[in-house]
């Protein structure tokens, strides 16, 4: 038996952090949602690349500013941090940067990043060659993705909960003692 992986999706307002894990978990795009306030919890069972089946907690945290302070209580207790930024908004990669600074600083050391450039739809051609091709940015995995058209979304997930080891969950082992008491 296995623990869950608790995974957390952090970025700025905006960035698509519920449309991504919309279309992983449903496998639909939604134009239209609202921003999260505070965070949303959802749950799936996946198989690894090993074979070995995973339950991702997956926390979708609030990008809004006035919700970052609430962000680092997520952190507790996660094995891998999705960081997802905007691929249209000019900074976007510089803003995903100081969010790893914040994971480093908050989480456990152990924690799997991934830095996710969302919105990939809505490059054009002479933007795409513009954009430089990052494998990996400070030695994190770096993905360009698409909420909309589902590009590399499954992957995103299926390497994160692959790179994160597994831990036994440990059951405290409880002698069992037979006790017998005659009544009256």
């Amino acid at each position: 038996m296995y623990k869950n992986k608790k995974i957390v999706l952090v970025g700025d307002s905006a960035a698509g952090k519920t449309s991504i894990v919309t279309k992983y978990i449903n496998d639909i795009f939604n134009p239209y949602l609202n921003s999260t306030i505070g965070a949303a919890f959802s749950s799936i069972r996946m198989v690894a690349k090993d074979g070995n089946t995973d339950t991702l907690e997956i926390w979708d945290t609030a990008g809004q500013e006035r919700y970052r302070s609430l962000v680092p209580m997520y952190y507790r207790e996660a094995a891998g941090a999705i960081i997802v930024y905007d691929v249209s908004v000019p900074d976007g990669l510089k803003k995903a940067h100081e969010w790893v600074k914040d994971v480093r600083q908050c989480a456990p050391q152990t924690i799997k990043i991934y830095i996710i450039g969302n919105k990939y739809d809505l490059l054009t051609p002479a933007k795409i060659l513009e954009t430089p091709h990052i494998k990996y940015s400070s030695g994190i995995p770096h993905y360009y993705a698409s909420a909309k058209t589902g590009k590399n979304i499954k992957n995103i997930f299926l390497d994160l909960i692959s790179d994160i080891p597994r831990q036994p969950t440990t059951v405290p082992v409880v002698p069992i003692t037979t006790r017998y008491s005659l009544c009256c």
